[in-house]
């Protein structure tokens, strides 16, 4: 169930997008399942940006949305397994519906909520999504945003193709760079390897860089790039999906283009672009854009246990191992404090007058015998650090090297 979100004033000026999705869904706390239907625009791009927006906003709030593409998804992989998904991976209860229309700069979306067994319209708003979605691109401040961004767009257009997300392998080639910032950073190369992570996260198999840089040296780097070739490419590769696209420098922006295409025909599936802010890519002038590579992860891992994963966009995992070694590491060194405070309690101890007898003497033997034990003890935690140590190194380079 959805709890209900802070309560807003319901002023007549009217809101943003974001805060319009707030307050359309503010106090509605029996929604089981959230639902958005496409919007309804004149415009496909304006409506697929929208689209895109609201889904974002939705995510940011920590809502899991069904959408046509999830629904179309769902049944291709159970054409595909046999096995009917649950009922309620096709199902919701309310439903999210939008009309876009244009008024001079501005773009109003009109968002209703209705609930699905009464047919009710149980609460709209009006909505400003701005004059900036008229143009065929989104923005992002930043480059990881922007990648997450065009993954999310490119993951809508993948939908279209049958089969199970599982079993589809994406094969991302290098970015053309066009202009000179974008090749002395070196960013085609770069967002390949990013994206190629993103879609990994989004369920897909993908090609690794090294597959990828043999099948280029073999057909050349036009015919590769070329639409034309997507089916000997996909073969040799034994991907399903090619992702093509370039980069550009444009002012203080940074465009990035992609396709997506199947890569058994060479039909395009769908194209996305998005323009990120280029101060916040990098200082112009600081050096290269550091392409992740498996030493760079190694060497991070070692210096840090879980700062590896961290390089690799793994920040769970990396909290798992850092804590883990790190844990280990102080009840090593907390144990062996004791034995060392115990051990120098028995070499010091100087029995007064009368107290050299039997039961001293027993004292005195576990009291060493309790220093040797928690040396024992500390010496199994520093132990089981250096294993969780070593294992970090491994997992870090394991993950660089599916990737590369």
């Amino acid at each position: 169930m959805l709890s209900a979100f802070p309560g807003f004033a319901k002023e007549p000026a009217l809101a943003d997008m974001h805060l319009g999705v707030r307050q359309l869904l503010d106090g509605q706390t029996n929604i089981g399942r959230l639902g958005l239907q496409s919007i309804q625009s004149p415009d496909e791009k304006t409506a697929y940006a929208l689209e895109l927006q609201l889904l974002q906003i939705l995510q940011e709030e920590g809502i899991d949305v069904l959408t046509p593409a999830k629904v179309k998804q769902q049944l291709s992989q159970a054409e595909q397994t046999g096995e009917m998904p649950k009922a309620d991976a096709l199902w919701a209860d309310h439903l999210i519906l939008g009309e876009a229309t244009t008024t001079g700069s501005q773009i109003m979306v009109s968002l209703r909520l209705l609930k699905v067994t009464t047919g009710e319209i149980v609460s709209n708003v009006t909505a400003i999504a701005g004059a900036a979605l008229k143009e065929s691109s989104l923005e992002a401040q930043t480059i990881r945003g922007a990648v997450e961004r065009l993954a999310d767009a490119l993951y809508v257009e993948m939908g279209k193709l049958p089969g199970n997300v599982r079993y589809q392998r994406v094969a991302v080639m290098t970015l053309e760079e066009i202009g000179t910032a974008t090749k002395n950073l070196g960013l085609g190369k770069y967002l390949q390897q990013e994206m190629s992570m993103a879609f990994k996260d989004r369920g897909y198999l993908t090609v690794e860089r090294a597959r990828l840089n043999e099948a280029v040296g073999q057909m050349g780097v036009a015919q590769a790039l070329s639409a034309e070739n997507a089916p000997a490419m996909g073969q040799m590769l034994g991907a399903q999906i090619l992702v093509l696209g370039t980069v550009t420098e444009l002012g203080n922006q940074f465009v990035i283009t992609s396709r997506v295409l199947d890569a058994q025909n060479g039909t395009v599936l769908g194209a996305a672009e998005i323009k990120a802010n280029r101060n916040n890519v990098v200082t112009l002038g600081s050096g290269l854009v550091d392409t992740r590579t498996s030493g760079g992860a190694v060497f991070r891992a070692a210096v840090l246990p879980g700062w590896g994963h961290y390089y690799y966009q793994r920040p769970m995992r990396g909290m798992l191992w850092a804590v883990s070694t790190y844990g280990s590491a102080l009840m090593g060194v907390g144990l062996f404090s004791a034995a060392y405070s115990q051990e120098q309690a028995y070499k010091n101890f100087e029995p007064d007058d009368g107290e050299a007898g039997p039961e001293t003497q027993a004292a005195l033997t576990a009291s060493r015998e309790q220093a040797n034990s928690l040396y024992t003890a500390a010496a199994v935690g520093g132990g089981l650090a250096g294993v969780l140590w070593l294992s970090n190194l491994l997992d870090a380079y394991a993950i660089a090297s599916a990737l590369e």
